[in-house]
């Protein structure tokens, strides 16, 4: 997985003044790792994303509760989010597909970042394929594969997408008016 988000990093020019960066990790207990306002360089973000220690693939982790703190803590106006900046989260999700409710929160809260501007592209790692809904239901319109949520059977297969996520999603980006992220009202 590291290899996969060093080469995210690398597609964009990461300064105060372009692209910020944030992280949250999710797992039982999601966990804000750091905000778009704490690294102003690619080095450094990719220092601190080797630094993220990833759960067990075997957990399938709270992600609604990691959306809800993506939304609350990381695209902030006082966590670095600028109004008029298109926002990504690009969410990389485990093999295990979550249990029903557990995938319900995911929407929903999926829905409420999408309802403030913030474009959202899960990414499964999932050999059989068996969570296609799910990241469909999870991503931004137009909800297509391998335009607005992608798929990939082993977690070495995400160094090849990493173009891939960007070219297609960091125009969709952009809110319906041209705009971009919600400068904190989540």
């Amino acid at each position: 997985m590291g290899l996969f988000l060093g080469s995210f990093v690398d597609n964009y020019d990461v300064s105060p003044e372009g692209t910020r960066i944030g992280a949250v990790a999710f797992a039982d207990v999601p966990s804000l790792e750091f905000t778009l306002s704490t690294h102003g360089d690619a080095r450094s973000v990719k220092h601190a994303l080797r630094r993220i220690t990833p759960y067990s693939t075997s957990q399938s982790g709270d992600l609604g509760t990691a959306l809800r703190l993506a939304g609350s803590r990381c695209f902030t106006s006082a966590a670095g989010d600028r109004a008029g900046v298109p926002n990504l989260a690009v969410i990389v999700t485990a093999p295990e597909t979550p249990v029903a409710a557990q995938q319900n929160a995911a929407v929903q809260e999926s829905a409420l970042l999408q309802s403030v501007g913030i474009h959202v592209v899960p990414v499964g790692v999932d050999a059989f394929g068996r969570h296609r809904d799910f990241l469909r239901r999870l991503s931004s319109s137009p909800r297509q594969e391998n335009a607005t949520f992608f798929t990939v059977r082993r977690f070495d297969a995400l160094s090849g997408i990493h173009r891939d996520i960007t070219q297609r999603n960091c125009v969709l980006g952009s809110t319906p008016d041209g705009g971009g992220g919600s400068g904190g009202s989540y």
